[in-house]
């Protein structure tokens, strides 16, 4: 999860300073807008396997559900709301 939150964040970076150097300098830079997004794309697919892996986890009784939370005890998956 770290390395596609890690991706994903440059890839926003890169677009700021691709926007910025595309107005002051050159438009070509905006080529650079690729860049950006092949960085987040190869991001969100790395988020998926990472989540497809906790799944596969859970799913065989390796881990439980319990087990997995967040920063400072919040759970990282959402609890259901009863209705």
């Amino acid at each position: 999860m770290g390395e596609a939150e890690f991706r994903k964040n440059v890839a926003y970076a890169l677009v700021g300073l691709t926007a910025a150097l595309s107005w002051l300098e050159s438009p070509w830079w905006a080529l650079l807008l690729v860049l950006s997004v092949r960085l987040y794309v190869a991001g969100v697919g790395s988020e998926r396997s990472a989540n497809d892996v906790l799944i596969q986890a859970v799913v065989a009784g390796l881990v439980l559900p319990g087990a997995l939370s967040g920063a400072a005890g919040v759970p990282a998956v959402p609890a259901r709301r009863s209705q």
